[in-house]
């Protein structure tokens, strides 16, 4: 159904799913995938992090044809692991919030630069927390309702940057 719509709202032209590892629950649509690897919305402002999400995301852009159409994919590390992760280990000096706005602050400042590249843009929601436990062993991971009130923080700032920003934002 996304698929379909996406490629609708395009008048059936070719759309590139560039994000996380879910962008691989599109690798049967009618859509290029770009999987970039483990890489965190938080971290795409920054060159040399240590997943390159930033030189990996550029150089896929910078390959596409103006007018292209990409949707991001991006958040779901940052919710399940990164934002907990960093206020715990902060000592709550941030709060969640204030985390959560920072990545998205950083994300919605990559989503300025490609729109600026003259890419048709549209994001791809938070995706919700699944029932995973901490299978990389980070000393800091919250529980499964706390994880969900995070993404939930995320989605509804992301949803209101594309909504302000007249950016197609799939739910």
């Amino acid at each position: 159904y996304i698929c379909q719509s996406i490629r609708q709202l395009r008048g059936g032209k070719f759309v590139h799913i560039i994000g996380d590892s879910h962008t691989l629950a599109f690798q049967d649509c009618p859509l290029k995938v770009h999987y970039l690897g483990a890489v965190t919305a938080y971290n795409l402002v920054n060159e040399n992090s240590s997943s390159k999400g930033r030189e990996k995301l550029f150089k896929v852009i910078n390959s596409l044809k103006k007018r292209d159409t990409v949707m991001l994919v991006f958040g779901e590390i940052d919710a399940r692991i990164h934002i907990y992760n960093q206020y715990i280990k902060n000592k709550k000096k941030d709060s969640l919030e204030k985390l959560v706005d920072n990545v998205i602050k950083n994300y919605s400042q990559v989503i300025e630069e490609i729109r600026e590249k003259n890419l048709k843009i549209c994001v791809y929601n938070v995706v919700p927390p699944g029932p995973q436990g901490n299978i990389y062993n980070y000393p800091y991971y919250a529980k499964w309702d706390l994880r969900l009130k995070i993404t939930q923080m995320m989605k509804k700032q992301l949803k209101n940057f594309c909504k302000k920003n007249g950016i197609f934002f799939v739910d």
